[in-house]
C-alpha cells in the first residue's frame, strides 16, 4: 500500500487564532484513504501542543485514520509528500515535483497514479523489471529476450489497456523455463500490487473467437490461486516457446496474483490457439480490474480479499 506524509501547513492554518482548512480538504483526504492509501500527518513537536493544532487534530480524527509523525524517514519511489510552500501545494515523489491549486487537484492526481506502479524481481536465474499501470492504454514495450513470448505479452497488454514496460535478463543459455516462469510470476505479483486495497474493482472477468480458435478465460481477483487448464497442443514449439511453458506461465500467474484462472480453447492452428488465449487473459483481466464509479465497496461479503 502506498504512502502519503501530508504536512500539517498543507491541510490546517490560522487566521486571528481560528483554525482554517485548506479547501475541500477533508473529502478529499477521506478519498484518498478510500482509495487505498496510508496517510500520515507531519506535524513538528512545538506545533503539537498548540491549541489550534490539537482542535484541528481532533477534528481529522472524527473523519479518517492517520498516523502523527515529526518526519518521514525516507519517501520511497511510490510514495507521496505534500507541502504548502509560499501559499501553494506542492506534492512530491522521489522522481517528480507537482504544484496544485487545492485538494481537488491533489486527489485527481494521486487517482490518476494510484494504480501505476513499479516492480523487480531478481533471482539468480532472471532479473525482471516492470513499470505498470492498469488505467493505461495498452502502451508497451517487452523485452523477455524470446521473440514468441515477447508477442504474446504484448498481446496482455494491448488488449487489457494495460500500460507495460518489461525488460527479462534470463538465463536463456540453459533453456526457456525460468524466463516464462519468473516473468508470470512477476507479472501477477505487479498486477496483485498496482490493485492495492481492491476497493470499488469488477473483480471477475472472455470469450474470444481467432479464426479456427475459441478461447474462454474467466478469472477472479478474489484472493485465491487455482488454475484450471484445458488446453492441449500438438506441437512442441511455438515460434521459440515450448507449449508445456503455456500452462506453467498460467499457473505461475495464477499463484503471484492470487487469482483463479479457468482456461479453455480448441481449435487447429497452435498459434492461434495461444494467440487467442493471451488475448481473453487480456480481455478478462481488463474487466476485472475495472473500478465501478458507482461503488468503491470490497466486491465480496467477507470483508476480505
Amino acid at each position: 500500500m502506498r504512502n502519503i506524509f501530508a504536512h500539517i501547513s498543507s491541510v490546517v492554518g490560522t487566521f486571528n487564532n481560528v483554525i482554517v482548512f485548506e479547501k475541500a480538504v477533508i473529502s478529499n483526504l477521506y478519498r484518498i484513504q478510500k482509495s487505498g492509501y496510508n496517510l500520515s500527518l507531519i506535524i513538528d513537536d512545538t506545533l503539537l501542543n498548540e491549541p489550534s493544532i490539537q482542535q484541528a487534530i481532533n477534528i481529522l480524527n472524527g473523519e479518517f485514520q492517520f498516523e502523527i509523525i515529526n518526519k518521514p524517514e525516507s519517501i520511497a519511489g511510490h510514495d507521496y509528500l505534500i507541502e504548502k510552500i509560499s501559499d501553494q501545494l506542492i506534492i512530491k515523489t522521489k522522481e517528480d515535483t507537482k504544484t496544485c491549486s487545492d485538494w481537488n487537484e491533489i486527489y485527481n492526481y494521486l487517482k490518476s497514479n494510484a494504480r501505476k506502479i513499479t516492480h523487480t524481481r531478481n533471482t539468480n536465474e532472471t532479473k525482471i523489471a516492470i513499470q505498470m499501470n492498469l488505467d493505461g492504454n495498452g502502451v508497451y514495450h517487452v523485452d523477455t529476450g524470446l521473440n514468441f513470448f515477447n508477442h504474446m505479452v504484448e498481446q496482455l497488454s494491448k488488449h487489457s489497456l494495460i500500460d507495460l514496460n518489461l525488460k527479462v535478463d534470463g538465463d536463456l543459455h540453459i533453456d526457456e523455463h525460468h524466463t516464462i516462469e519468473d516473468t508470470a510470476i512477476a507479472l501477477g505479483e505487479a498486477i496483485a500490487k498496482a490493485l492495492g486495497n481492491k476497493r470499488g474493482i469488477e473483480r471477475y472477468g472472455f470469450l474470444l473467437p481467432m479464426d479456427d480458435c475459441l478461447a474462454q478465460v474467466a478469472i477472479d481477483f478474489g484472493g485465491r490461486a487455482w488454475l484450471v487448464w484445458d488446453v492441449q497442443f500438438k506441437r512442441e514449439y511455438v515460434g521459440d516457446v515450448p507449449t508445456e511453458m503455456f500452462y506453467h506461465f498460467f499457473k505461475s500467474f495464477s499463484d503471484a496474483a492470487k487469482c483463479n484462472l479457468n482456461i479453455k480453447a480448441e481449435g487447429d492452428n497452435e498459434h492461434h490457439k495461444i494467440e487467442s488465449i493471451f488475448k481473453a487473459f487480456a480481455k478478462a483481466i481488463k474487466m476485472a480490474v475495472a473500478v465501478n464509479e458507482n461503488s468503491d465497496a470490497l466486491p465480496t461479503t467477507k470483508g476480505l480479499l
